[in-house]
């Protein structure tokens, strides 16, 4: 498959393998996917509200979806303006982007909302 910007892959066809379906964008939680990237293994530091201590949660290769906004701040490297933007820590995707697979710069994303329910 030619992953070009000119072809949109769809869920059945996609390239990588998902480990769960996409419900929206991953950076900001909209409805809206454009775009995919595919990451590899990766943990982040999550703290367990019952007890309050810091784990590391383990995502394991997948992609990451972003929105028509989000895309932008990821492609223009603002991540630290994107978490200003989103009330997050500055270098909280610090993890995630060294994990996105070398060479990759992702590849359009269509999926129809009643397939992410």
């Amino acid at each position: 498959m030619d992953p070009s910007p000119a072809r949109k892959y769809h869920p059945l066809i996609a390239k990588f393998p998902m480990s769960w379906p996409p419900r929206g964008c991953n950076w900001c939680s909209d409805d809206e996917m454009v775009w995919a990237y595919p990451v590899g293994h990766v943990t982040f530091p999550r703290v367990n509200p019952a007890d309050g201590i810091e784990i590391e949660v383990p995502h394991h290769a997948q992609q990451w979806y972003a929105c028509a906004r989000c895309k932008r701040y990821i492609e223009a490297n603002q991540l630290e303006d994107l978490a200003d933007r989103l009330g997050r820590p500055h270098g909280y995707w610090d993890r995630l982007m060294e994990a996105r697979l070398k060479g990759s710069k992702g590849f359009p994303w269509a999926a129809r909302s009643t397939a992410r329910r």
